[in-house]
């Protein structure tokens, strides 16, 4: 993990994605990021500078089903009660986006406006598919902390994210999704707390 000097900016950016062999073991769809980044500009905004809102990754609409999915429901309403806006950016497509009042639908973005709404976030939330996304790896280059939820599943803890699992904060907030309350406290540490721009 590498923090960038000077108050570097996430100046250029571009997502790949791409099925990689692994040397040992079975075979994961692996994410690589390729970016590059400047110190024209500030990196990721100050506690005070944040927008306050969490966005809430996930596109499918599936996962926001409150019978199919009650923790991520009970998370986000959690979340809500706590005073924390939220903002999805959920397809409506095939299927309409059910989210619990108050979370607001941000819809389809450039990279560059992404790159910016997630720089001006107080923190991301990730639920649901696709796991090990780039997504909060972006989120992490603009200086804004990732919450990354675990679940039981076969006796063992599934993360939403593998590789940000084996960090910690300031940049992530590994939490149980069943328990909304450690999920409203990791949104208060995040939003509290500044996150250098980092690059896992």
């Amino acid at each position: 993990v590498a923090a960038l000097p000077g108050g570097c900016a996430l100046q250029s950016w571009q997502m790949v994605t791409a099925v990689h062999q692994e040397p040992v073991g079975a075979q994961h769809n692996n994410t690589f990021l390729g970016y590059w980044a400047t110190c024209e500009a500030p990196g990721g905004a100050s506690p005070a500078g944040k927008g306050g809102y969490g966005v809430v990754f996930g596109k499918r609409a599936q996962i926001f089903d409150r019978q199919a999915h009650p923790q991520v429901w009970v998370a986000l309403t959690a979340l809500l009660a706590a005073g924390f806006p939220l903002r999805a950016n959920c397809n409506p497509k095939p299927r309409p986006c059910e989210l619990p009042g108050g979370v607001k639908n941000a819809g389809k973005m450039d990279p560059r406006a992404f790159a910016d709404h997630l720089r001006r976030a107080a923190f991301v939330l990730g639920v649901g598919q696709p796991r090990d996304s780039p997504s909060p790896l972006v989120a992490l280059a603009c200086g804004t902390p990732a919450i990354n939820p675990w679940e039981q599943w076969k006796g063992r803890r599934r993360y939403q994210h593998r590789g940000l699992a084996t960090m910690g904060p300031p940049q992530v907030y590994n939490v149980d999704l069943g328990d909304a309350q450690a999920v409203v406290e990791a949104a208060r540490r995040a939003r509290g707390t500044p996150s250098p721009p980092t690059f896992p």
